[in-house]
């Protein structure tokens, strides 16, 4: 796996022709290797910082820096709320997807594809298409897609919000675990208060009235988290705290 990716954000501004402007000069530093959570108040620019970042928007000014700003050290992988998996395809097609658009050769499209699908659980399902999985399912293809190219930074946009409580918690484990097992940086948008402390090592609140950082916290909860992290009084005391804040937010 690729080593991590470090980002910087300078002073970054998004404003729309409509005259609105989500983001209002936003700065911040994140580590190679890290995991951060985006939480805020819908309307804060927590989807729209994470597509500048995969130069999926551009800023109206500011400056975004990812790594040393080389392109060919960017790996970069963006999870989407739905996990637009292609109809036709099936599961291992739709994998192999990012490699074949790269020019890879068939034998390593399959041989990466596999092990991805391997790492998410789903190396007994490849031959399946889409409308076969359940929507967990489905979005541990996504998320399979997004590591077959083995990313140094993966952007994900509220990957799990869709899905029932007890598949968005496994799926919450798993991410947290493949990250581990990684260097990557990730950046994670979530409405979720206890996802976000679960997931992350790190949590950024935006706030919609000011349009800038409200809250910046270091995640206080151990390295090694299980399910029964969610049992721990420091999980409670964190969630607690992040409610109150994110309460503060939309005061």
């Amino acid at each position: 796996m690729a080593t991590g990716l470090s980002v910087q954000i300078s002073e970054v501004v998004k404003r729309y022709d409509s005259g609105l402007s989500p983001l209002k000069g936003v700065s911040f530093q994140l580590e190679a290797g890290k995991f951060l959570a985006l939480i805020g108040p819908s309307g804060c620019g927590k989807s729209t910082l994470l597509k500048m970042i995969a130069h999926l928007r551009e800023p109206t000014s500011g400056k975004l820096l990812i790594g040393r700003g080389e392109p060919e050290e960017r790996r970069l992988a963006y999870v989407f709320q739905d996990a637009q998996l292609l109809p036709w395809r099936t599961v291992l097609g739709n994998v192999t997807l990012p490699l074949e658009i790269l020019g890879a050769s068939k034998v390593e499209q399959e041989l990466k594809a596999r092990k991805a699908l391997e790492r998410v659980g789903l190396i007994d399902f490849e031959q399946y298409y889409p409308a076969h999985l359940s929507g967990g399912m489905r979005m541990r293809v996504s998320l399979a897609r997004s590591l077959v190219n083995e990313p140094n930074l993966l952007l994900l946009d509220e990957p799990f919000a869709a899905l029932d409580e007890v598949t968005r918690l496994k799926l919450d484990r798993d991410l947290r675990d493949l990250w581990q097992e990684s260097q990557m940086t990730v950046i994670f948008v979530t409405h979720s208060i206890s996802e976000a402390a679960f997931l992350s090592d790190r949590i950024i609140l935006l706030s919609k009235k000011t349009g800038n950082i409200q809250y910046d916290l270091i995640n206080p909860l151990p390295s090694h988290r299980t399910q029964e992290t969610r049992a721990l009084p420091a999980f409670a005391q964190l969630t607690q705290d992040l409610f109150l804040k994110f309460q503060d937010l939309e005061a």
